[in-house]
């Protein structure tokens, strides 16, 4: 009895050296000190909410100013009005150091990302979009490919695609650096002092 010889094709690998590694080392040291930082910061940040759930617009804002708005929990301080008959648990203290240090931590692990990106060539290699994906054509067929949840090429597959490359620029050059600089002229402001303390200075009662 003949046998049948059954023939299987296989996808064409991808040739990558085994000797060069997908990231840099210091694009890996720096993703994962961010991803530390931003936990330490989500987690202060939310004990920060509860000792204070207040939020002020302007360069001042007290228990005794009227709040933007206000988050209907229980505050961990009696001084704060909340409407609640008990506080919760105070921890204020370590909340605001570990947010004061990671958001620091935080500054200095991007700015030598974007110094050794800037150098390296790291940018431009592999966040830029290409000349041929800068247009609104490229951006809507790339999005469309990404909603139908369609496979990439083997190629792709070991490199950003347009949407990822994005993505990062934003990161990168907009949202995160915004959030940085936010917070950094919050720690360096100092409120104004108000009337009233205007003039107990001046002597006036």
């Amino acid at each position: 009895m003949a046998e049948t010889a059954w023939s299987v094709e296989r996808p064409t690998a991808v040739a990558t050296s085994a000797s060069a590694p997908r990231h840099a080392a210091l694009v890996r040291v720096t993703h994962w000190l961010t991803t530390l930082c931003f936990l330490a910061l989500l987690v202060s940040g939310l004990e920060l909410v509860v000792s204070h759930p207040r939020f002020y617009w302007g360069e001042s804002g007290n228990v005794l100013t009227p709040a933007l708005f206000s988050i209907p929990i229980p505050s961990s301080r009696a001084t704060v009005p909340t409407g609640y008959g008990y506080v919760l648990p105070d921890q204020n203290g370590w909340s605001r150091a570990l947010h004061f240090q990671a958001a620091w931590v935080l500054v200095l692990t991007g700015a030598l990302y974007v110094i050794w990106g800037g150098v390296s060539g790291h940018f431009r290699k592999h966040l830029l979009p290409d000349a041929s994906d800068r247009s609104l054509q490229a951006v809507s067929r790339a999005l469309a490919r990404h909603l139908r949840f369609a496979r990439p090429a083997a190629e792709d597959a070991w490199s950003y695609n347009l949407v990822q490359r994005l993505t990062y620029c934003d990161q990168d050059h907009g949202s995160l650096s915004v959030t940085c600089r936010s917070g950094l002229v919050a720690c360096g402001s100092r409120p104004k002092p108000t009337a009233t303390k205007r003039a107990l200075r001046s002597g006036v009662k």
